[in-house]
Formats: structure tokens, sequence, C-alpha cells
């Protein structure tokens, strides 16, 4: 996996460093879910050769908590699941139809006590939803993007009360 660093130096404050980056940046807001089920299993999600957390931008008149749910119910076909905190915020760039984005993501803690089998979104390109334990857990962020890996705090979510 190719990742690269960006560091930025700037004298002055952070509300300059966030007016230049709108300047060359589309926003794009998203909300996802770290959802953890009865078994103390995390919900994950294989696309485009990388494991990931269900995710999804934020349609017109639709708040950050209510994008979480619906995608990871679109994403995964769970349908009953229980916003528990947000965890954190996370910012990332990327080149998108010929335009620079970054896209913040609210992240949330979830809880379901739902068994049902899986579906992962064929039509997003999501080839596996899958439970992952905690004992999977190194493997998986193993193959994970760099925001999910560090900025998720697994290790303060597992063992969760339901």
């Amino acid at each position: 996996m190719i990742t690269k660093d960006i560091y930025i130096c700037f004298e002055g404050n952070i509300a300059d460093i966030e007016n230049l980056i709108k300047q060359k940046y589309i926003e794009v807001k998203a909300a996802g879910g770290l959802v953890i089920n009865a078994e103390n299993e995390a919900l994950f999600i294989y696309r485009s050769g990388f494991w990931d957390l269900p995710k999804g931008h934020v349609e017109q008149d639709e708040s950050f908590e209510e994008t979480a749910l619906r995608e990871v119910e679109e994403e995964t076909g769970l349908t009953s699941m229980k916003l528990v905190k947000e965890l954190t915020v996370t910012k990332h760039f990327y080149y998108n139809k010929g335009r620079w984005e970054v896209k913040m993501t609210k992240w949330f803690l979830m809880i379901t006590n739902e068994s049902n089998e899986l579906s992962p979104q064929l039509s997003e390109g999501i080839e596996k939803a899958e439970w992952i334990s905690a004992s999977q857990l190194d493997q998986v962020l193993l193959n994970s993007f760099r925001s999910v890996r560090e900025s998720i705090g697994f290790s303060e979510v597992f063992n969760v009360k339901h």
C-alpha cells in the first residue's frame, strides 16, 4: 500500500490555513459508523482491495447521525443500530472527477444486537461485509486506510455495553 504524508509548515493561525485549503479544495461531508455487535465484533466492509468502515455522503437536509445510520444500512444490510456517541472526525484529500476534494467524515460508535446475515452493497463496489473480532483486528487494519487505522479508537470501543 502506498501512503504519502503531507506536512504543512505555516506561520499564522489555524483559520488562515483552513481558508487557504477551502480556496483549493471542494469540501465533501460524510458520516460513518463503527458498529459493535453483542459478540463484541466490529463491522467492516471490503472494497477496492481495502478494509473500511461503512460511510457515505451527507444528503441535503440530513444530519450526520442520520447519514451514518443510513449508510451502514445501505452498505451492509444491517437495519437495527443504536448510536452511542461520536468517535472522531477525519479529513482526507483526493482527486475526483477533475477536481480536488477534502472529505470531512464524522464517525460514530454504534451498537447492535442484530445477527442477521450481512448483505454488502455490490452496486457500490463493496465485495464483503463482515464482523471482525478483536483478535482479527490488527490483521484487518494492516490493509485499511490510514485514517481508519490511526483515527478510530478501536481499543476504547471493544467491550462496549449493549
